[in-house]
Order: C-alpha cells, then sequence, then structure tokens
C-alpha cells in the first residue's frame, strides 16, 4: 500500500518468505532516487539453524521522505528486482 503522509509516502505490504529459515530487515531500506521514482530493497538472511521450511508472508512498512504517491516503485529483494503491486490510500 503507498499512504500519503506529511513530507514522504508510507510504503506497506506483506513479503512472502521461508520461515523460520530467514530473517527479514525490516523496516526495508527505502532509497527515493527522485520524487518519482522510489526504491525498496528487502534483505534476507538465512539463519545458522536446521529448520523445516514453512511459507510464511510477513508485514512490512517504511516511510520514503521526499517521494509522492504516484512515483514508480523498484522492489528489490537480496538484490533482484522483483514485481510490485501497489494501490495509493488517499486520505
Amino acid at each position: 500500500f503507498v499512504t500519503p503522509v506529511d513530507g514522504g509516502v508510507l510504503y506497506s505490504g506483506v513479503v512472502t518468505l521461508p520461515n523460520p529459515c530467514f530473517n527479514m530487515s525490516n523496516p526495508p531500506e527505502v532509497k527515493v532516487k527522485n520524487p518519482q521514482l522510489v526504491r525498496i530493497e528487502f534483505i534476507a538472511e538465512p539463519t545458522s539453524e536446521a529448520c523445516i521450511q514453512i511459507i510464511e508472508e510477513r508485514e512490512f512498512s517504511a516511510e520514503g521522505l521526499g517521494a509522492i504517491s504516484e512515483a514508480t516503485i523498484d522492489l528489490v529483494f537480496n538484490e533482484r528486482k522483483i514485481p510490485a503491486v501497489t494501490k495509493i490510500l488517499e486520505y
């Protein structure tokens, strides 16, 4: 979701991870290249313990200062670009 906030935009959503085998950085890093182009970077690292993989959805939220709600959003997961579906919420 993309929600306008004072001075920028709040990005929130769900990421699917094999859990509990991975830890995800939260919040993800938001890089505002310019007000129309935003890059959201997620880092997921495997845990050091042996585990049974269970797929889990994890929520995230992060603020992009200086971004606009109509910006193009690039989602990057462990340095790989992934397709994004966004929904703009206007209050």
